[in-house]
């Protein structure tokens, strides 16, 4: 719920992108400050919620300090597709390799090596104009420890 943050802090630093078919509710902020205000269950509710996405934040952050370049690269793939993307078109990461070990915090032969191993799968196409993915949910299984 990206919600609850910008109902009692503003708005937050946030963006989504469904993998999968999904459905959202949109709810009105004025309207959800006003339930949780009057009703106990809703603000027990948010917290709740809240507490979840704390501790999924701790998690995240616990992985991404102990992540392997491998893990690090599919990460970064994932984010800067998803924030390049242009409505309808496939997800393309458009950055070069060395670019993406900087990001990654390594040199461009060890994010090639890793690279390799995802087109190998058949999960990216590397490309001079950038690298597309091709299978953003097994690109997603690589990206984070079980």
């Amino acid at each position: 719920m990206l919600g609850i943050v910008a109902a009692a802090g503003g708005p937050a630093p946030v963006h989504t992108q469904a993998l999968t078919d999904s459905t959202r509710l949109v709810m009105d902020m004025d309207t959800l400050r006003s339930l949780a205000q009057r009703d106990p269950e809703v603000a027990w509710g948010m917290v709740q919620e809240l507490s979840r996405t704390v501790y999924s934040l701790w998690n995240q952050l616990a992985d991404t300090a102990f992540a392997s370049v491998p893990q690090r690269v599919a990460r970064h793939l994932l984010e800067l597709a998803a924030v390049q993307q242009e409505s309808g078109a496939p997800l393309v990461a458009r950055v070069s390799q060395t670019e993406l070990a900087d990001l990654v915090g390594s040199v461009r032969e060890v994010v090639a090596r890793a690279l390799r191993e995802l087109r190998d799968d058949h999960i990216v196409v590397v490309a001079r104009s950038g690298i597309t993915v091709l299978d953003a949910s097994r690109l997603a299984e690589k990206a984070w420890s079980s």
